[in-house]
């Protein structure tokens, strides 16, 4: 109506224009497929009109000045271990029982569910319409099954809601929506990034995705940032560590269904294998030096992708990568106490690499110093499981591989030594082997010659030489000390510690055990669990007899006890022995105490005179025998160490 004509105006000015003297609230819901509109939008409003406030939701910032982010992440998972009566502190938990009960009434989280709930909630993510899609199947499907197969998420999870806009109503097809609106440089990182598990490192996400067409290595970080603006990957910051970005698991499922379409999958994966093979193998020599911590911290963050790799190798029949990175993997394992992981990872990856029954054959082209590699660890880690025909099948290749090869590898050197103190090598010569420690204490590796001495000091501990082990194993400590190898002092330093508290000095004994899980702290370590279930089960055999119940008593006890026999740890065998003579007693069996104590004896190479449960047996045993006690100990302490084990068959 104004008579002066005004050039034509758009409508952002004229929103802008009627907007200037309002104080308010604009809402902006799913801006993410016209971002750039409703940037101008946002800029423009908040720019002219002092008293508007712009709330957008988008999957990606505005990028516009002024803007502040609230990232909106999925809802909090619980843990495996959860509690009924801590499920309402994880929202993810709370959500499911209020869908689940619209769906099915009466429903209600019990100890018996769960565990289950709290698996589909953990496997959705916390995406809250992952979880209201999975509720809407109790309808027709029990919850396990739901958890059963959520391998095929995309397929289970559909029917919500007929009024929800299409993008809502399947898990699909809200990925889709996400993926539609990828720039292609993305899409092909997005894909790719599908084979890591756990999270990529800029530096390792360059390595496996990067190529010199598509997708140049200098344009891979710039991606990763817009995948994380976009919601399609989220950023782990850990201090002292390189930065981690992670796909959820729902939208790495279907990246990884992308990339199988792709036709790349394949030199994908072998490129990842590769990256992390190369890796470890770098890491490895690590593990026994100064930068232990780094290399073992590097390693447990990228477990998880290197394990991966692992079973692609394995299950594509490429046994090169696979031995190479189970041997680049088998001290850490040590480290971590993970035999039973190991011996299982073993056993697979050497069968890859031969057909013939010993495991060893041609090594279909893997060279021979690694396969020896592979094979010590794997008779390494199977004896300490107790698998004791395993253990030696690999002992005998790692030996035969070894010979005539020039290496200087730890795990070779030491293992043809200890196979040969063991009573399973066919011609067994302790002497011969502590003449090899003692020339491998002299060894140019100063790591090498740490652990000859702790084995030399070990061995002499086993045969109850402890003055003798003292002195080898306070050299080991010093030189695992200069190397900066904490597993190498604390296992030196628990060893001195057995030592002082064999010959009663207890406060020495506590002095070493403390500076030695100070150090398995530093590391990350608690120690071997065999030893600790064993360990375990002798107390709880010994509180039982000292209750009377001696029927529990003797099944902890025995159980224990074959526990140690397993493991082949003298000292915890003598330990389970005289925890039987204790139950010996109590069951009115002063004689057979007696026995078991004099068998304990022999086992360990000398009597536990600082321990306060081995002296009460010992002097119940000496008051109900008199003068009989000293003949029936001494016999049986005088048997030697290896017919004093075959004694312990029937006892056990």
């Amino acid at each position: 109506a104004e008579a002066e004509p005004h050039p034509p105006r758009g409508p952002v000015d004229r929103l802008a224009e009627a907007l200037r003297d309002r104080e308010l609230l604009v809402v902006l819901d799913n801006c993410e497929h016209v971002i750039d509109v409703c940037a101008q939008v946002a800029d423009a409003v908040t720019g002219r009109c002092p008293g508007v406030r712009v709330l957008c939701t988008s999957r990606e910032p505005l990028a516009i000045t002024g803007e502040t982010l609230y990232p909106v992440g999925p809802l909090r998972t619980p843990p495996a271990d959860v509690t009924v009566d801590r499920a309402p502190d994880f929202p993810a938990l709370r959500l499911f029982v209020q869908r689940a009960s619209a769906v099915r009434p009466g429903f209600a989280l019990t100890a018996g569910n769960l565990p289950t709930v709290a698996e589909v909630c953990r496997r959705l993510d916390g995406l809250p319409l992952a979880i209201e899609l999975a509720c809407a199947r109790l309808r027709t499907l029990p919850i396990e099954e739901i958890a059963a197969r959520l391998g095929n998420r995309f397929r289970l999870l559909t029917g919500g809601s007929r009024t929800a806009l299409p993008r809502h109503q399947t898990l699909q097809a809200v990925v889709e929506w996400s993926w539609d609106l990828l720039g292609e440089p993305e899409r092909i990182l997005a894909r790719r990034l599908a084979v890591f598990a756990g999270g990529a490192t800029p530096d390792s996400a360059e390595a496996v995705c990067a190529d010199p067409v598509r997708l140049p290595r200098e344009d891979v970080v710039g991606a990763l940032a817009s995948l994380t603006d976009k919601s399609l990957a989220e950023l782990l910051e850990v201090p002292g560590a390189p930065p981690r970005y992670r796909m959820l698991e729902t939208v790495r499922a279907y990246a990884a269904g992308v990339l199988a379409e792709s036709g790349e999958a394949e030199r994908i994966r072998r490129s990842h294998a590769a990256h992390f093979t190369d890796r470890a193998e770098r890491a490895e020599p690590g593990l026994r030096g100064a930068g232990q911590l780094d290399h073992l911290g590097w390693l447990t963050r990228e477990y998880d992708n290197v394990t991966t790799a692992l079973r692609w190798a394995v299950d594509s029949g490429d046994a090169e990568q696979a031995v190479r990175l189970a041997a680049a993997l088998g001290w850490f394992w040590n480290l971590r106490s993970a035999h039973h992981e190991a011996a299982a990872w073993l056993s697979e990856v050497l069968a890859t690499a031969s057909t013939s029954p010993d495991g060893a054959g041609d090594g279909r082209g893997v060279p021979r110093a690694t396969l020896a590699i592979a094979h010590a660890y794997a008779a390494m880690h199977n004896f300490a499981v107790g698998d004791t025909e395993r253990a030696v099948r690999s002992a005998m290749a790692a030996t035969r591989l070894a010979e005539g090869e020039v290496t200087n590898h730890p795990a070779i050197a030491l293992l043809v030594v200890l196979y040969r103190m063991h009573p399973s090598h066919p011609e067994p010569g302790g002497e011969q082997a502590v003449a090899r420690l003692r020339e491998l204490a002299g060894h140019s590796d100063p790591w090498l010659a740490a652990a000859a001495r702790l084995f030399h000091g070990l061995a002499l501990a086993a045969f109850g030489n402890a003055a003798g082990a003292a002195e080898h194993l306070a050299a080991a400590r010093t030189g695992f000390g200069a190397v900066g190898d904490r597993w190498g002092e604390a296992a030196a330093v628990s060893a001195l510690g057995t030592c002082r508290s064999l010959d009663g000095d207890h406060a020495g004994a506590i002095s070493a055990l403390t500076e030695a899980m100070r150090l398995l702290r530093e590391l990350g370590s608690d120690g071997d669990a065999r030893p600790i279930r064993a360990r375990a089960l002798i107390a709880l055999g010994r509180v039982a007899a000292a209750t009377g119940d001696l029927g529990s008593a003797r099944a902890h006890l025995d159980d224990g006890l074959r526990l140690t026999l397993a493991v082949g740890d003298r000292s915890a065998i003598a330990n389970a022995v005289e925890a039987q003579a204790e139950l010996a007693i109590a069951a009115g069996e002063p004689a057979e105490a007696a026995r078991l104590l004099g068998l304990a004896t022999s086992v360990r190479g000398t009597a536990d005179k600082g321990s306060p449960d081995v002296r009460r047996a010992e002097t119940a045993a000496r008051a109900a025998l008199g003068d009989a006690h000293d003949a029936v100990y001494l016999a049986a302490a005088a048997l030697g160490t290896d017919t004093a084990l075959d004694a312990l068959g029937p006892t056990a």
